[in-house]
C-alpha cells in the first residue's frame, strides 16, 4: 500500500493537471501500470472522489439500478418537467421512447407495435428517417367495437412511413365474443400472415395499460363495467397487448385471453428487445408485472414510476425473462 503523500501527488497530477498516466509515470519515476494501480487505490481509499455533476446524472443512476433490480436489457428514464400535467409527462416519455428506438443498434429488422394513447404519442414523436426501410407490424387486434377510434392503423403507418418501411396491419378486433371466432380469424391467411410477421419481429414496442373504466379497451367497447370489476377482483393489474395479467405476470382470465386476437405474451420474451412504455405511478402494478415476468425486457418510464419500481422491487414469477447472454448475442448479430 502506497503512502498518502504519493497517492495524493499522483492523483493531483492526473486529475487536476490533466497529465496522462504515462506522463505521470515519467514525472514521478515509476511505471505506467503502477500509476494506474495507485490511482485505483486512491479511489478505493476515498482519497479521491469522482462526482458527475449534471441534471441527468440522477436519472442515469436510477436507470442502472432499475435495470439491475429487474434484470432488464435496457432502461430509459425520461426527464419530465416538474408539473402535475399527465399530458406533459406523456409527451416527455414518448419523446424518450422515440429517441431510444431511433438509436437502437442494430436497428430492428422488423418492428412490432401495439396501439393506445401511449403508442399514439410515440408515433407522433418518431422523426422522419429514424430507420431505413424497417417493416412495421401491428401485434394485437384493434378494430373498435364502439364509436371511439383506436388509431391503430395510423400508429403503425406513422412508424413505417417515417422509417421508410411498410406497415402490416392486423385486421381483427382486440377481443371477440367466442374463442372459436378468434381461431377462425387467426386462421384467415391475411391475419395469419401478419401474426407470423409479428412473431418474426426482433423488436417490439408497446404501451402498458391499467385496468379501469378509462382504459382504451373499455372506451373501445371491448369490456363493460361489470367485466372490469370481475378482472379487478381476479387480481388484474393491467394489460400487455390487450392481454390482462396479474401481479406475477400470469394471465388473469383464461377465458378472455382465449378470445383475444394477437401475439401471445410468450412471444415477447423471445425478442431481442420488447420495450414496455409507461407513464405515472398509477402504472406501477402493470409495469412491475411485465418487467418481472419478462414480457418487457426494456422499459421507458418517468422518474416517479422508476422510484416506485425500486421501492416495490420485482415480483417472484415462474415466467423467466430471456437470458442476458442470448440478448447480447442477438445484439452482436
Amino acid at each position: 500500500m502506497a503512502d498518502d503523500r504519493t497517492l495524493l501527488r499522483i492523483a493531483h497530477l492526473y486529475y487536476r493537471e490533466g497529465l496522462t498516466q504515462q506522463e505521470v509515470a515519467a514525472r514521478v519515476g515509476i511505471g505506467r501500470v503502477t500509476v494506474g494501480r495507485l490511482l485505483n487505490e486512491a479511489l478505493q481509499r476515498g482519497l479521491v472522489r469522482i462526482e458527475i455533476r449534471h441534471p441527468l446524472a440522477r436519472l442515469t443512476e436510477l436507470e442502472v439500478e432499475v435495470q439491475r433490480r429487474f434484470s432488464l436489457a435496457d432502461v430509459v428514464i425520461a426527464q419530465t418537467p416538474d408539473v402535475d400535467d399527465p399530458t406533459v409527462r406523456l409527451d416527455a416519455v414518448a419523446a424518450a421512447a422515440a429517441d431510444y428506438l431511433a438509436t437502437l443498434r442494430p436497428q430492428p429488422t422488423t418492428l412490432g407495435v401495439s396501439w393506445g394513447r401511449t403508442m399514439h404519442a410515440i408515433a407522433g414523436r418518431m422523426a422522419h428517417g429514424w430507420a431505413t426501410g424497417v417493416p412495421v407490424v401491428q401485434m394485437n387486434g384493434a378494430v373498435s367495437r364502439s364509436e371511439r377510434p383506436t388509431y391503430a392503423d395510423q400508429i403503425a403507418q406513422d412508424f413505417a412511413v417515417r422509417g421508410g418501411g411498410m406497415a402490416h396491419l392486423l385486421s381483427a378486433p382486440a377481443i371477440v365474443d367466442r374463442a372459436e371466432t378468434r381461431e377462425v380469424l387467426e386462421a384467415d391467411s391475411a391475419v395469419s400472415t401478419t401474426l407470423e410477421l409479428a412473431r418474426m419481429a426482433d423488436v417490439a414496442i408497446f404501451g402498458l395499460g391499467t385496468i379501469s373504466e378509462e382504459s382504451v379497451l373499455v372506451e373501445s367497447g371491448y369490456l363493460d363495467r361489470a367485466q372490469v370489476d370481475d378482472l379487478v377482483a381476479a387480481g388484474t393489474v393491467g394489460d400487455v397487448l390487450s392481454r390482462f395479467i396479474t401481479a406475477d405476470g400470469s394471465v388473469a382470465d383464461p377465458e378472455i385471453d382465449a378470445r383475444t386476437c394477437g401475439l401471445p405474451l410468450t412471444e415477447l420474451s423471445r425478442k431481442r428487445r420488447s420495450i414496455g412504455v409507461a407513464v405515472g405511478v398509477e402504472k406501477l402494478g402493470i409495469t412491475r408485472a411485465a418487467a418481472s415476468a419478462g414480457w418487457a425486457n426494456a422499459l421507458v418510464i418517468d422518474e416517479a414510476l422508476a422510484e416506485a419500481l425500486l421501492e416495490a422491487g420485482p415480483v417472484a414469477t415462474d415466467a423467466a425473462p430471456a437470458d442476458a447472454a442470448e440478448l447480447e448475442a442477438d445484439d452482436a448479430r
